[in-house]
């Protein structure tokens, strides 16, 4: 998977399919990440994260803003 810049809000964002590992940077603000295999509902509870992270299989991560501020991630 090629290095990508995120810029999250309140709706989720899938960064794995579970199939590959993933790392995740919180670049801004804080990141809310949930183990589903669909998108997760709105108000959907989840691991917060502030700094790095990574995703290994059989998880299917999803990601989004904690707030209503727009957080940046780099995700690769």
């Amino acid at each position: 998977m090629a290095t990508r810049v995120l810029d999250l809000t309140a709706a989720w964002v899938k960064v794995t399919d579970g199939t590959n590992t993933v790392t995740v940077q919180v670049k801004s603000g804080l990141v809310r990440l949930v183990d589903s295999p669909t998108a997760p509902a709105v108000d959907a509870q989840g691991h917060v994260v502030d700094d790095w992270v990574t995703i290994t299989p059989p998880t299917v991560g999803w990601i989004k803003s904690e707030s209503a501020a727009s957080t940046a991630a780099v995700v690769s």
